[in-house]
């Protein structure tokens, strides 16, 4: 079976002139606005984990075998990516953040990629044609991305060496890898 859709499109404009008032708020007629404000620049994906506050400590099995507790990680800097193979921005940020902790790794920085529920399969098979090895706790049912307040993806946490919060990413910022160096380095020197 064949199907065809055929989509036809009349005064159609590429790059049209839009004025102002075309983004102006008009309430419908016997309807009063009481209050109207807008959302503040990143409203939306912040999280309740605070820097300087104890990060949370959690105990996950990784995807090859055995399992990872955050608090045996006391005395390194450990960067926490949340993330799962179909996000485009996960898919930015690994490489990046691969790269950080690599060059940081004789310091005492590690990398843990906690996967948001997904199967293992599915995992093993997206590091294996990306040809990346690190190690990755799988977080099956979220619980920890929820302790976290992870509420969006990519999601990093910057845990130091005392095991504190010291720098919290949900997103990717502009200049990734110069702002993830730079909170690894502070990690490093608290």
């Amino acid at each position: 079976m064949t199907a065809e859709v055929v989509f036809q499109f009349s005064n159609w404009r590429i790059n049209p002139e839009l004025k102002d008032e075309q983004f102006v708020f008009t309430a419908p007629e016997g309807v009063k606005v009481q209050d109207r404000k807008e959302p503040e620049p990143g409203t939306g994906r912040e999280s309740s984990l605070k820097t300087g506050s104890p990060a949370p400590d959690f105990t996950l099995p990784l995807l090859k075998g055995g399992e990872m507790t955050l608090s045996a990680e006391k005395g390194k800097v450990v960067v926490l990516d949340f993330w799962a193979t179909w996000c485009g921005p996960c898919r930015q940020a690994m490489p990046v953040i691969e790269k950080v902790v690599h060059a940081h790794a004789d310091k005492g920085v590690k990398l843990y990629a906690i996967n948001q529920a997904e199967p293992p399969e599915t995992v093993t098979k997206f590091l294996e044609s990306r040809k990346m090895d690190m190690p990755v706790p799988m977080d099956k049912d979220a619980k920890v991305g929820n302790l976290y307040g992870v509420q969006g993806i990519p999601f990093i946490v910057v845990v130091d060496r005392k095991g504190m919060v010291s720098e919290v990413f949900p997103g990717m910022p502009p200049d990734f890898e110069k702002v993830l160096t730079d909170a690894v380095q502070k990690a490093l020197d608290s």
